[in-house]
Parts: C-alpha cells; sequence; structure tokens
C-alpha cells in the first residue's frame, strides 16, 4: 500500500504543476491620443511576426470582440494570405481602396523561456515494521520511493513561457499610431485560452481609454 502511494505522489506533484500553466496576460505599458470614434467604424485586424495559424486565430478573436461594439473588421489573414508578410505600401493602398479607418496591428516582440522555482508538498514517510536488527538503507521501498519522486521532479523541471506582444492602433486617415499597448501574456498548453485571456484584455484596455 505504501509502495503504491509513493508512486503516485510524484504523478500528483506534476499534475498539479501543470493546472498552474494557464496563461494569463499583463498590460504593462499604454499610450493613448484623445480617442475618435471615426477610427474605429472599419479596422483591419493584422498579427504579425508570428505563425499564420496563431496569426488567424488572434485576429478571428480580435474580431469577434470588436463586432460586438458595433466595429466592421476586416482581417489581415483575408486580405494578405501566406507567410509573407505586406509592405506597408500595400497595407496602405488596400486600406483607402477599402474605406478603411483604422488598422489594429499586433506584433510578437519576444518569447521568454524562464526556469520556475515550484514549492512541492513535503513527503510525509513512514517507516515499515521491521524487526529490531533490521538496518535502515536505501534498499528499503519507502526511501527508493522518495529517491524516484525526486528524479521525476529533476526530469520535469517547470518553466514559464511568455510572449511579450506589441499593439498598435493607426489612423488611416492621418498613418499615425493612436493607441498603443505592451502586454505580456503566459503562454501555457491551451493556446486557445491564451489567445483569450490576451484579446481580452486588449479590448478591455481599448474601451477603458475610450476607444470602444
Amino acid at each position: 500500500m505504501m509502495k503504491r502511494l509513493l508512486l503516485v505522489l510524484p504523478l500528483a506533484a506534476l499534475l498539479l504543476a501543470g493546472c498552474q500553466m494557464f496563461s494569463g496576460t499583463q498590460v504593462e505599458k499604454v499610450s493613448s491620443q484623445k480617442p475618435e470614434a471615426a477610427t474605429m467604424k472599419k479596422v483591419l485586424v493584422i498579427g504579425v511576426k508570428t505563425t499564420p495559424e496563431i496569426q488567424k486565430a488572434m485576429e478571428k478573436a480580435f474580431s469577434e470582440r470588436l463586432k460586438k461594439h458595433g466595429t466592421t473588421v476586416v482581417l489581415g489573414s483575408d486580405w494578405f494570405p501566406g507567410a509573407e508578410l505586406p509592405t506597408r505600401q500595400q497595407v496602405v493602398e488596400r486600406v483607402k481602396a477599402e474605406g478603411v479607418t483604422g488598422v489594429l496591428v499586433t506584433s510578437l516582440l519576444n518569447f521568454e523561456v524562464a526556469a520556475v522555482e515550484e514549492q512541492y508538498s513535503t513527503f510525509i514517510l513512514s517507516a515499515p515494521s521491521r524487526t529490531p536488527e533490521a538496518r535502515v538503507g536505501w534498499s528499503d521501498v519507502w526511501v527508493s520511493g522518495h529517491e524516484n519522486a525526486q528524479q521525476v521532479r529533476d526530469s520535469a523541471p517547470i518553466v514559464e513561457r511568455t510572449a511579450v506582444i506589441e499593439t498598435r492602433l493607426y489612423d488611416a486617415v492621418s498613418e499615425k499610431v493612436v493607441w498603443e499597448a505592451r502586454a505580456r501574456m503566459e503562454v501555457g498548453l491551451d493556446a486557445e485560452r491564451n489567445l483569450d485571456g490576451f484579446v481580452s484584455a486588449i479590448i478591455a484596455q481599448l474601451h477603458r481609454n475610450g476607444w470602444l
């Protein structure tokens, strides 16, 4: 029974550690000019410096939320499909031709990976019954079980992955940045949850600054 319990303890520790890897987003820096409602009438949302899959998922997430505020949304991945980024001039020409009033650009600036010190529950061990002559050594089941737990921990270190993301809103008429924010997003195992938290944080900040 004790052997089974000791084998379960390392697995439980790893499962608990996994549960703590859900993502969260912290908006660190925001700069905003006086909000203009006209800028948000028809917005091109475009993600750069990331994979086509993440770009499309992020653009769709922004689109769903912006539409709830009455904004007409165009996705950059629809206008410019493929891995090759459009030039600034290509974007400007298409924006003017399609009557877009604002451009929301999200860019991955950096991706950081750092080891995290994780506190594990103390192993409470009970020595099995033995005769007075029996020696306590590494051959004991409970001791080797504890040693195995430490080996599992050492072979599966916990790391914290953080994406540093910059989001800028451009006014299509002036072609100038009218709002920008830098955020740090914890990247967990659930990509959809990561994007949901990030997009929600950015939309909330735009609303707080009067753009929505």
